[in-house]
């Protein structure tokens, strides 16, 4: 921009530059899930002047190790913004621990009644729930026939209410632990019997 100012005795011509700064209202990315021991680095999508974070570090980056929710402040000549992102880091689940039972009892007892992987060191673990876990299960009986897809657990019912007899049943099971920095798949097959005996 300029301005003139004159009068009878001389004129005077002055420019003022203007600069409009927009800095985005999303600053950083949406919430992320990784394993325990990944390394995360929340980069600002603005990298103009001043970036404080919560953790007190100062800079256009922060290495993320621990689960919390972090936030950035950008101010730049006065015009501020800030955002922040939740970052949770799950135990990652090895696979050569992963085992799967022998036998199966649907029986209403509230014990053992789903049959699913679990971790050899803890066998009362939920690892279905593990968000850093795919596990995608098969099971068939002794003709072949396809019971059960794509699952990873079963609570031995078929067609969401019919219950299978007991006998000898076989399994597949396709696994993969998943992090940022790792991925890990595994295979296992082999047979569980299931139990119906009612106290």
């Amino acid at each position: 921009y300029w301005i003139t100012a004159s009068n009878a005795c001389f004129t005077v011509v002055d420019t003022v530059f203007a600069t409009f700064i927009n800095i985005p209202q999303i600053l950083l990315p949406a919430d992320d899930v990784g394993c325990e021991g990944d390394t995360i680095v929340l980069v600002p999508t603005y990298l103009q002047g001043s970036i404080t974070w919560n953790t007190g570090d100062i800079g256009p980056e922060l290495v993320v190790t621990e689960s919390g929710v972090y936030s950035v402040s950008v101010d730049h000549f006065g015009c501020l913004r800030s955002d922040e992102t939740e970052i949770t880091l799950h135990p990652y689940v090895p696979l050569d621990h992963v085992k799967m039972p022998n036998v199966f009892s649907p029986t209403s007892d509230i014990l053992n009644e789903r049959f699913r992987p679990f971790l050899s060191y803890d066998p009362n673990k939920d690892i279905c729930v593990a968000p850093t876990l795919n596990a995608e299960m098969s099971i068939y009986n002794r003709w072949g026939e396809e019971l059960v897809s794509n699952a990873c657990s079963w609570n031995g019912e078929i067609n969401a209410s019919d219950r299978v007899a007991e006998g000898v049943y076989y399994y597949f099971v396709f696994l993969e632990s998943t992090c940022s920095e790792s991925t890990e798949t595994r295979e296992i097959t082999g047979n569980f019997s299931v139990l119906r005996t009612e106290k």
